[in-house]
């Protein structure tokens, strides 16, 4: 998913949601190559498409990541 952009509510969620990344800088830069190496998993009838990398679910709209989820997490997709 290289190229993607990863919005500021995106980064927040990162570092509410999964433990162990509080840091900005650190959570920016994790939270880029989880991005990067994601593998796209599913979309909904709204056309979100559902990315997954490690422990990390993002949800995108036309190439922007919206926000993030822990993947163990039933939630959406």
């Amino acid at each position: 998913m290289a190229g993607f952009h990863i919005t500021a509510h995106a980064l927040e969620r990162f570092q509410e949601r999964l433990p162990g990344n509080q840091n900005p800088d650190r959570a920016a830069k994790k939270l880029r190559r989880l991005v990067d190496h994601a593998r796209r998993i599913g979309q909904n009838q709204s056309g979100e498409r559902y990315y997954r990398s490690g422990n990390t679910l993002m949800v995108v709209k036309e190439k922007t990541v919206v926000t993030v989820y822990p993947a163990d997490i039933p939630h959406a997709a």
